[in-house]
């Protein structure tokens, strides 16, 4: 602050003299620093700031409790303020940059059974993310035993942020096509193919039917859906388009499901 004082003197003749004094005491400057925050995301847990110094001072901004910054999404000015052992107020000043974490999601699978063979799973996004769960190696997912399951698919941008997403998918204990030959005459024919097919099947009571074509990667090419359906079903399909590989066939009968594999040349 600033101090008035008036300083007297008397001599030994008796004569007195004074004069009149202004005292102005500043504040130290640099009592305080704030050392530079990581950047965040904004899907973290709450952060607990310690780069003020000297410890003993208080933090401010937005999002801040206490020593605790809940991370919102752009640049947040923290400020640490504190009194030094002279009285003064210090403060210190320094930015946080909070990145938005990407938005993760993973289409829904499809059903499989349990002997089917390991598959590539797909439907994440965006691209680049990574597969965990049971049964899941790789990015492959092997359907040993039925169940269902949930998958998770976690991806993390160019800031180091990270999301993911979920999904379950079905692994059912089918009937040994084997066994159902017979009472269906389910076939996929010629096989293997350049494309020109035709799938048949016979029922001899009605039943609600679907009839899908499935790629390797867990994705439907084709899909048909018949209520109370009876009788001969047989259709011809020219593909072309359809990638050269290994497909499921997977006819559904009410409860029963049946998988023949199509290879495409």
């Amino acid at each position: 602050g600033t101090y008035n004082f008036t300083v007297t003197v008397t001599d030994a003749s008796g004569c007195i003299g004074s004069t009149a004094y202004t005292l102005v005491i500043d504040c130290p400057t640099n009592g305080a620093s704030l050392a530079a925050f990581p950047a965040l995301c904004d899907n973290v847990s709450p952060y607990i700031m310690s780069e003020g110094s000297p410890s003993g001072g208080t933090y401010s901004g937005t999002g801040v409790t206490g020593s605790s910054f809940d991370p919102l999404s752009g640049t947040q000015l923290i400020t640490y303020s504190l009194v030094d052992i002279y009285a003064c107020p210090q403060s210190a000043s320094a930015t946080i940059t909070v990145n938005t974490a990407p938005t993760v999601t993973l289409a829904s699978f499809n059903q499989v059974c349990e002997d089917d063979a390991v598959f590539a799973l797909t439907g994440g996004s965006p691209l680049g993310g990574t597969y965990s769960g049971t049964g899941v190696s790789g990015g492959n997912f092997d359907p040993a035993n039925s169940g269902t399951f949930t998958i998770t698919y976690d991806y993390t941008d160019g800031n180091g942020c990270s999301n993911a997403a979920t999904a379950d998918i079905s692994v059912v204990s089918c009937l040994g096509t084997g066994e159902l030959f017979n009472e269906f005459n389910f076939k996929a024919y010629p096989n293997p193919t350049d494309g020109m097919f035709t799938i048949k099947f016979d029922l001899p009571l009605p039943a609600d039917v679907s009839v899908k074509i499935i790629s390797a990667d867990g994705k439907t090419v084709f899909s048909e859906s018949l209520q109370q359906y009876s009788g001969f079903y047989g259709k011809e399909f020219y593909r072309p388009e359809m990638e050269a590989g290994v497909y499921i066939i997977e006819l559904k009968v009410d409860e029963k499901i049946i998988h023949q594999h199509l290879i495409m040349q």
